[in-house]
């Protein structure tokens, strides 16, 4: 009997352990590139619970068009993986694209072919729009993955599959806290209704 209890003392104690390991692994707020993904596409999001003083842990990817990018903390299309160059130009051709040194998607870079080389231009978006990167122009639908105006559910614009959605959450200090989801197979998230639906027709 004795031996029993001290198995199972054990048994409690490894499972803590592993849920502090896992906990471990965020010492801030904030979301954080999977340095052994070679694919650039998963990240973690880290979120401080005030009712124990830890973080919790959501271990996220990023739709198939796109890979995260560590510098800007959100998944993008421009970013190039294991890309180590910091003096990157923003250009690489001609169009619209994000401003990836914008961590709440109000700006965007116009690049101009000119001579063999690009022309950089820097705009903001009008108020209350953010830069939609699939679409290449700023949208007032568009909700940007760093940016929670209000509380609820909202569809990811970027993944064309609509699988997944954002959950913008009232944190306890102030503000949002904004986490990723994906919908269980087969179903797809339909923004009208903002849950998860197995009848909902992606468009």
């Amino acid at each position: 009997m004795g031996g029993r209890i001290l198995v199972a003392v054990f048994l409690v104690l490894c499972g803590a352990w592993q849920v502090q390991a896992a906990v471990a692994n965020c010492t801030g707020a904030g979301r954080f590139a999977d340095s052994s993904d070679p694919t650039c596409r998963n990240y973690t999001l880290c979120v401080y619970n005030s009712l124990n003083g830890r973080y919790l842990t959501y271990y996220n990817r990023c739709p198939t068009t796109s890979v995260f990018n560590p510098n800007t903390q959100r998944c993008t299309t421009n970013y190039v993986c294991n890309n180590t160059s910091t003096n990157k130009p923003a250009c690489v051709d001609e169009g619209f694209f994000e401003d990836e040194n914008s961590t709440e998607c109000t700006t965007f870079i116009a690049c101009v072919a000119l001579g063999g080389s690009f022309i950089e231009t820097k705009y903001t978006c009008a108020t209350g729009s953010y830069f939609d990167p699939i679409l290449g122009d700023c949208s007032f639908n568009y909700l940007c993955p760093t940016v929670c105006t209000t509380v609820g559910r909202f569809a990811n614009t970027v993944d064309k599959t609509c699988a997944t959605f954002y959950n913008c959450v009232a944190s306890p200090g102030g503000g949002f806290v904004l986490a990723q989801y994906t919908c269980p197979a087969p179903s797809l998230f339909n923004p009208k209704t903002k849950l998860c639906s197995t009848r909902y027709k992606c468009t």
